[in-house]
């Protein structure tokens, strides 16, 4: 298996909101992610990333955002 077919599942759980606040920071942190992308694509799964207070908008161009994580 993949190391993209090992991630997906818990990358679309993060951006469908479908983790609480707790295990979205772990998902993060394990994955020592410090930014998080959000574009056309990641907008699929939902709008659950634009309303966290954990993540910081950084850049806005267009329909791209990037977030810092606090």
């Amino acid at each position: 298996m993949h190391f993209y077919q090992v991630k997906l599942p818990n990358t679309i759980k993060f951006y469908s909101g479908e983790m609480t606040e707790s295990q979205a920071k772990g998902f993060l942190r394990d994955n020592r992610i410090t930014y998080v992308f959000f574009g056309p694509e990641e907008k699929q799964w939902g709008e659950w990333v634009r309303k966290q207070k954990f993540l910081e908008l950084v850049y806005i161009n267009g329909e791209v955002r990037i977030y810092k994580v606090k």
